[in-house]
Formats: structure tokens, C-alpha cells, sequence
């Protein structure tokens, strides 16, 4: 057992309950629950631009407002989007935009997603009741380290324009500054390889950082085909280089160097998750 990881797994998971708990009441009645949260949603925001275009106010029902809102693509919202980039506030949402989230543009150009307090508080408390669901059923989940990686690497490195942030320094950042501290605790690669100059860097440092974690216990990753093309990694990175040495980790003091003779044992655990994944 990860003594310090199960420590703050547990507390991370104290904090998860009363979100679980609600979660649990809300399943009594999920429609209900549901057209409560419209309505909240729609009264909260009915006065920014957007509130103001689809008429949030004269909404009463959910199929009201099924008619007034259509579904529509990501390039039919980007001339708020890039309202909100440019510092106009009350555009989508009444509270205050604190960063637009770039996605990974798997099917088309990087978008970027408004990211508020609000939202904030959504993210936690969707992922509580699936951890503490988790921890229930796996208690030893929790008695160490995980890898989560919720946004894809290697974001725009040169200055934006944007009066907004664009991004977070860490993923644990989504989750807000107590409980970012919590489960920064937990993470088996340290939040600096984000910040990797290369894919090629960022693959090894993870992967080298995941090999020295004996004790991990939980992989969450945002899409299946970036931890399948991360553990093919593993065959060419951790394997003694013919003509040439791995990758350079100048920006990751805190990986030295794994010696390429005594990593063979830890090789076959992630070697088995790569065949589960394959």
C-alpha cells in the first residue's frame, strides 16, 4: 500500500460523498430532477446574449425549449465563443469565464469550451458518485496511485489572442484548488509532463513515470486510443536504443533516467494492459 496516496484517496473520497448521496436521491426521480435543472439553468442565465436570442425567460417546458434551441454544430456556437475569447462577458453563461478547454480536434479543428465555476461544480459532481460507486465495489482502487490525463498534450505553447486563459497547467485543475491538491497527491506522473516540447518526450516521460509507480491502481484517460497509442510506446522507448538514447528529459528533473537493465518486471505489467487494450 501507497500510504500517502491511500491517505488522500480517502479524504478525496470523504469530500465525493455528499455529491454521491445526492445522486442517489436524484435517482428517484431522474426526470423530474432533470426538468428542475433546466429550469434552474434557464432562469440563471435567461439575461446573457444567448439567454436573450433563444428567450430563456418565455421557456416553460422541456420541449419548449427543445424547439427554441435547437441542436447545432461547434461552428454554429463559435461566434460567441470567440465573443467570450475577446473579453465580452454574459455571452453564454452569466457567471464569469475563467478558461476556454481546448478538446483534442480528433474529428475536426480544436474547439474551445467555455470553462466557469459553475461547470466546476458540475465536474465534481458528476465524477462523485462514479468514484465513490468505484471505491465501493474496488476498495483497493483506493490504497494508491492513479493516472488520470482528462485533456490531450502538447497544447498551443505560443501566446494566444485571447483576453481568456486557454488551457489549465494541470488536469487536476478542473476539479478546483482544494481538491486539485488532493489528488495532485494521488497522480502517478507529475502534471509537469504535460508540459512536454514533444510527443515523443511526453509519451516517455509518462510511461517512465508510470514503470517507477509500483503501487498504481487506477488508469482513467479521456479517449481509449490515447492510452493505446501511449502503451505502443513501450516496445521502442523502454527497450536498450541500437544507435541512438531516448528522449531528452531536460524539462522533467524529477524522472531521472530508469536503468534500461532493471525495468523488465515493470515493462510486463503495462505490456499487459497494452494487450487488454489491443
Amino acid at each position: 500500500m501507497n500510504f500517502p496516496a491511500a491517505i488522500a484517496n480517502s479524504l478525496w473520497g470523504l469530500t465525493n460523498v455528499p455529491a454521491y448521496l445526492r445522486f442517489r436521491r436524484a435517482l428517484r426521480r431522474p426526470e423530474a430532477t432533470q426538468r428542475e435543472r433546466l429550469r434552474a439553468h434557464l432562469e440563471r442565465n435567461a439575461r446573457t446574449a444567448f439567454g436573450r436570442a433563444h428567450e430563456f425567460g418565455a421557456i416553460r417546458s422541456y420541449e419548449e425549449f427543445a424547439r427554441r434551441v435547437p441542436l447545432r454544430d461547434y461552428e454554429e456556437l463559435l461566434p460567441w465563443i470567440e465573443r467570450i475569447r475577446q473579453g465580452e462577458s454574459n455571452v453564454l453563461t452569466c457567471e464569469p469565464v475563467t478558461h476556454l478547454v481546448p478538446t483534442s480536434g480528433s474529428t475536426s479543428a480544436r474547439k474551445l469550451i467555455p470553462f466557469t465555476r459553475g461547470l466546476q461544480r458540475e465536474f465534481n459532481a458528476g465524477i462523485a458518485p462514479w468514484l465513490c460507486d468505484l471505491y465501493r465495489q474496488m476498495p483497493g482502487l483506493a490504497r494508491g496511485p492513479a493516472y488520470w490525463s482528462i485533456t490531450p498534450a502538447l497544447q498551443e505553447t505560443e501566446a494566444e489572442d485571447s483576453a481568456v486563459p486557454i488551457g489549465f497547467e494541470a488536469d487536476t485543475a478542473y476539479l478546483g484548488s482544494a481538491k486539485q491538491r488532493l489528488v495532485d497527491a494521488v497522480m502517478a506522473v507529475p502534471a509537469a509532463v504535460q508540459r512536454a516540447k514533444s510527443l515523443d518526450a511526453f509519451r516517455y516521460a509518462t510511461l517512465l513515470a508510470l514503470l517507477r509507480c509500483r503501487e498504481l491502481r487506477l488508469i482513467s484517460v479521456w479517449h481509449p486510443s490515447f492510452l493505446s497509442l501511449l502503451l505502443e510506446t513501450l516496445s521502442s522507448s523502454f527497450t536498450p536504443p541500437a544507435h541512438s538514447p531516448p528522449p531528452r528529459l531536460t524539462s522533467f528533473p524529477s524522472l531521472p533516467l530508469f536503468p534500461f537493465s532493471s525495468i523488465g518486471r515493470h515493462t510486463r505489467v503495462l505490456t499487459n494492459i497494452a494487450s487488454f487494450w489491443s
